[in-house]
């Protein structure tokens, strides 16, 4: 199997460790459980470069958002939202309103690879920062507290287990939203049980960080010298903006995306259409917003790596794509 969409699903390969019981039970096993949960959220406020907050656990970036974007303090204000964010955030835009309160900013497009310039936060404004794609293919900002009054991400992006995320909250979003102090029910955020096992193996994949965005940089090289050499037609968006090498959408002239994903996984080679996979088939709004037409996103596909991939895979993707070219297109 050769698979190219880590930013789709990573793959998961962290050890669990076996913190089973309840940790709001009061005896000595819920209380082991409890103090990994909180071993866990100084982890990961030490990874992200933050000194003050909380850290919650939830499910995934798209269910704390939904549980953050539907706070009682937070439904009816304004939300700015640019027109390339995540389906989990744009679902809150709000055109018609002219005063915000919050604004979102992905690190960088999960599908693009892009990055965004920071945005230090404003007196009046919450900027709530998503880090999905960002983690392992990039160095984090230091201070983000300085930039951002929220951190937002999904582990089974960086090699975590699914259904396991973290939002971080600055001390000024958790005073404005009013939340409890004491911890439970995740500050009041997520009721319930929770996944101390997933928590804890994606807090490991967390600070296992294996320099994805180090290899990534030769596997682009290697990328773009085959497809010159097999004489395959491309166009990576962005490639002359500041973006990462782990994240590539591809345009590929006169290619469905679809039919070129569909073909390569009956080679079980795996990659993503340019269009992301919690939207519609033929949903380009965030290729639109990078000034690709419908047609030019039709024929895009989303080429991820991790630190598993080698520069064997990229030779049997670029070979297949060119026996798919000359069969099924020219």
């Amino acid at each position: 199997m050769i698979y190219l969409d880590s930013a789709a699903t990573s793959r998961y390969y962290v050890p669990v460790k076996d913190f089973f019981k309840n940790p709001h039970a009061n005896h000595a096993l819920g209380i082991k459980a409890q103090k990994e949960m909180d071993r866990c959220r100084e982890i990961i406020k030490k990874y992200i470069h933050v000194n003050e907050g909380i850290v919650i656990f939830g499910y995934s970036s798209t269910d704390l958002a939904n549980r953050l974007f539907n706070h009682p303090k937070v439904v009816g204000n304004g939300v700015f939202i640019f027109g390339d964010e995540h389906e989990s955030f744009y679902q809150y835009d709000n055109p018609i309103c002219t005063s915000y309160v919050f604004q979102i900013q992905t690190l960088v497009n999960n599908i693009t690879g892009i990055k965004k310039p920071l945005v230090r936060k404003m007196e009046n404004t919450f900027v709530i920062a998503d880090y999905t794609a960002a983690i392992h293919h990039m160095v984090l900002p230091d201070n983000a507290e300085e930039y951002y009054d929220a951190i937002i991400a999904s582990g089974h992006k960086f090699n975590g287990p699914q259904g396991t995320g973290f939002i971080w909250i600055s001390d000024r979003l958790q005073k404005y939203l009013g939340g409890n102090i004491c911890g439970n029910n995740e500050y009041g955020f997520v009721p319930g049980t929770p996944n101390v096992n997933g928590i804890f193996a994606m807090t490991e994949a967390l600070i296992k960080d294996d320099y994805t965005y180090i290899y990534s940089e030769d596997l682009l090289k290697s990328l773009k010298t085959v497809f010159n050499r097999k004489n395959i037609e491309y166009k990576i968006i962005g490639e002359n903006t500041n973006k990462i090498a782990a994240i590539n959408a591809i345009y590929l002239p006169g290619i469905n995306a679809d039919a070129l994903t569909n073909y390569l996984s009956t080679k079980a080679i795996y990659i993503s259409p340019g269009h992301s996979a919690c939207a519609e088939a033929s949903d380009y709004r965030v290729l639109n917003s990078y000034g690709l037409t419908d047609e030019e996103a039709a024929c895009t596909i989303r080429i991820s790596f991790d630190s598993q991939n080698n520069y064997g895979e990229i030779n049997e993707l670029a070979k297949e794509i060119s026996y798919f070219t000359d069969k099924f297109v020219k």
